[in-house]
């Protein structure tokens, strides 16, 4: 179950023989690989703090708006 690879903010994030890897996009030295149990873990962990990760990245969108 290979997919195509995202990358966002520096990270790519693929899943590659039913692991998540995720790698620094300037240094592939920094990298994790999860099994799927553990991402599917970690996505209920950002699931349950969604509200608070929204509330944060509006913040800071907004002081980096204001400092344009």
């Amino acid at each position: 179950m290979d997919q195509e690879p995202m990358v966002v903010h520096g990270w790519k994030f693929q899943m590659v023989n039913q692991h998540l890897e995720i790698t620094a996009e300037d240094n592939p030295a920094q990298h994790v690989e999860l099994s799927a149990e553990a991402a599917f873990s970690l996505l209920d962990y950002l699931y349950r703090y969604r509200d608070d990760l929204a509330e944060i990245t509006q913040s800071n969108e907004s002081e980096q708006t204001e400092r344009s």
